[in-house]
């Protein structure tokens, strides 16, 4: 290794050193310029000059130097480098022209990534990126580049404009200053119309209501052919101009962007929405709300079926690039409670609507199969889906089994359903609980009055229920519960009636009431019971009706009697009477 202490090489007026390294490079040798600064040195390097590019023969170049020698006469130090078998001698020089060099024209250059759209573009090539090629010397030189500005939702902030120069050749002779800036940022603003001040002060005000269909403070019922929730949005500017006005709408899980509605002024509307993070970004009025300018327009979302929620959530905000003079009224926070219609429909159907009561039919105590009990009594329960998957929903009916006066109504033989593993009912010891199938059963009847009951059901008889649960129903699906009983006629017979409704009332549940609703949940389950030969008793309203409406003809009669003058012609008739009366009992005058 050597060193040297060398005059200034580079004209600025301090010392540089020189260091010579002839093992590097793989024993071909390298020398460093290290440039002076005052009363030190530069930690790096200005230049690094390798032997094998000066000629490829060279070993050891850089193993002695000196640097006191002008062997040229141009006033600058020459400086010698040793080498082995070689001499070679390094002459610095001056400033000379023109230099060709390359700059690289770069616009809004404090964009994250070339992929980012620039608010500007240049003429030539329609990309925010320009390299050119140029000769330069001491002289000024002036080139013209023309920018178009696109469409851009940033007008407050100037378009940055980098300048990179360099060489055209890195491996010439020439070298640019290693400490001087070869980078330079400048600045393209735009021209707003916000006074002399260009300090844009704006003051918005954000105005939202909720659309017709959440009219009321109840919950919104929504279903597969109601599932829009809309708002009417209202932007006012009460100062100077508000640049890149927008509202931006953060909505909950539950909800996805739809459509706008736009003003009807004409006034531009752009929104986009990012399903990921659940916001919508409206741009109003581009590129700025003037002075009392006022933008009404609409915004519609979709209800999520995949995500039931308890309520919908919106949180709108309106901003702009201006300064906002109050921002406290920038903000409307709208929270809607929901309900979803899950469009389950329960039906039934029988094998039976009517019966008559055999009354010359003795009623058997002894009872060897179910024919003995009575008459069959079939029903199906059916559970249909529509548009709405329901992961799991309870279905009951409730059976009339004992009057009031313990005897029995209903005999339950059977329970099944035909959807496979979804539906599953519990019956516990409902099914033939006498066991009447194997054995006989002694039944026992009590004379009872029907008579001013119009139906027996489980307000007016003991009811037991069938418990049955549903479980991942799809779309558009139908499930069944089939159960087969028999009436029991021994109490009909017995009893004193003659007509009389058995009603089974079956009602359907989701597992989450509150949230996921059935519009028609129950139905009734009917069959009329007649028995011929019954006298009926009257009612009471009958009785009392058919007094009044007696006392309302005759008074009628009399009003009619009254009006033709029935009355009046007998009284007078009775006057004349009265009269002719009195004057054959004068009393005779005595002599």
């Amino acid at each position: 290794m050597a060193i040297s202490a060398a005059p200034d090489l580079n004209l600025d007026g301090f010392n540089d050193v020189v260091v010579g390294a002839p093992l590097e490079d793989r024993n071909r040798g390298v020398i460093y310029i290290y440039n002076g600064d005052r009363k030190t040195i530069h930690k790096r390097h200005s230049q690094k000059i390798l032997g094998a590019k000066l000629d490829p023969k060279l070993l050891y170049f850089g193993r002695s130097l000196d640097t006191n020698g002008d062997l040229n006469g141009d006033t600058i130090p020459d400086v010698s480098v040793g080498a082995y078998g070689n001499v070679v001698q390094l002459w610095p020089k001056s400033s000379i022209g023109p230099i060709a060099i390359t700059y690289n024209l770069t616009l809004d250059a404090d964009l994250e990534s070339a992929r980012v759209s620039s608010r500007g573009l240049f003429s030539k090539n329609n990309e925010r990126f320009l390299q050119r090629d140029i000769l330069i010397s001491t002289g000024d030189i002036c080139e013209d580049h023309q920018v178009h500005v696109q469409e851009a939702p940033d007008f407050m902030n100037a378009i940055s404009l980098r300048v990179d120069v360099g060489l055209q050749n890195p491996e010439a002779n020439t070298v640019l200053d290693v400490f001087g800036p070869n980078a330079w940022e400048f600045s393209i603003p735009f021209s707003k119309d916000c006074g002399s001040d260009e300090v844009c002060m704006g003051d918005l005000v954000l105005n939202v209501k909720k659309g017709m269909e959440v009219s009321s403070p109840s919950s919104l019922l929504v279903s597969s052919k109601n599932r829009r929730l809309s708002f009417d949005v209202s932007v006012r500017n009460r100062k100077e101009n508000a640049y890149n006005t927008r509202v931006i709408a953060t909505y909950s899980k539950n909800l996805f962007y739809a459509s706008i509605t736009p003003p009807s002024d004409g006034t531009d509307v752009k929104c986009t929405s990012t399903r990921e993070t659940h916001v919508l970004s409206c741009q109003i009025g581009y590129p700025a709300i003037k002075k009392d300018q006022q933008v009404n327009f609409g915004i519609s979302f979709d209800f999520n079926l995949d995500q039931l929620q308890n309520k919908a959530l919106v949180n709108f905000e309106t901003k702009s690039d201006s300064r906002e003079e109050k921002p406290a009224d920038n903000k409307v926070d709208i929270s809607v409670p929901v309900q979803y219609d899950s469009e389950i429909i329960l039906t039934r159907k029988t094998n039976i609507n009517f019966y008559v009561v055999d009354v010359k039919r003795k009623a058997k105590t002894v009872v060897k199969n179910y024919n003995d009990v009575g008459p069959e009594f079939n029903f199906t329960l059916k559970v249909s889906t529509v548009n709405f998957p329901v992961s799991l929903a309870f279905l009951t009916a409730y059976l009339p089994m004992t009057t009031k006066g313990g005897n029995p109504l209903l005999y339950v033989t059977g329970v099944s359903t035909k959807s496979g593993g979804s539906v599953s009912c519990e019956v516990n010891s409902l099914i033939d609980p006498q066991q009447i199938s194997k054995k006989s059963f002694a039944a026992s009847f009590s004379q009872e009055s029907f008579r001013g009951i119009e139906k027996l059901d489980c307000k007016s008889a003991t009811c037991k229920s069938i418990k049955c649960v549903l479980k991942d129903m799809g779309i558009k699906s139908n499930y069944f519960v089939n159960v087969t009983t028999r009436i029991w006629n021994g109490t009909f017979a017995s009893a004193t009636f003659q007509s009389i409704k058995l009603i089974i009332r079956a009602e359907i549940e989701t597992s989450q009431p509150e949230l996921l609703v059935i519009t028609n949940k129950e139905v009734p389950v009917e069959i009329t019971i007649t028995k011929p030969g019954e006298m009926g008793q009257v009612p009471i309203g009958v009785i009392v009706g058919s007094v009044i409406g007696g006392l309302f003809l005759l008074a009628v009669a009399i009003l009619l009697l009254w009006k033709l003058g029935f009355f009046k012609s007998k009284y007078q008739q009775l006057l004349k009477n009265a009269e002719a009366e009195g004057e054959n009992q004068e009393p005779q005058a005595t002599p």
